[in-house]
């Protein structure tokens, strides 16, 4: 399972539904956009079993994939968000993994 905090340590997954259901999916960045669409390999190895990531959540443009202003952010729903309704795309910049598999 997946699960989003706030720094705060608040629950966020009921807001960020898309990035709860797409994380487990995303391909690895370092890879060729040809290999990235062959490979079977995704960024969470089938021998994680739990991890902490330290990470940012950054609200995009739909349609030009920019970066927008934090306060994009507050235009979402905070609970109930369907993915189907979500107007404010998000993508996620991972910079710190805390645990892996238990261990700092």
């Amino acid at each position: 399972s997946v699960s989003v905090f706030s720094r705060n340590s608040e629950n966020m997954s009921l807001k960020y539904p898309d990035l709860v259901e797409q994380l487990p999916r995303v391909r690895p960045p370092f890879l060729s956009s040809a290999k990235r669409e062959t490979s079977s390999t995704q960024c969470i190895k089938s021998t994680t079993k739990s991890f902490v990531l330290d990470a940012e959540v950054v609200a995009i443009d739909r349609t030009t994939a920019k970066l927008m202003p934090f306060q994009e952010l507050s235009k979402r729903k905070r609970k109930d968000v369907k993915v189907e309704d979500i107007q404010v795309r998000v993508c996620l910049f991972g910079f710190d993994l805390l645990y892996l598999n238990g261990e700092v």
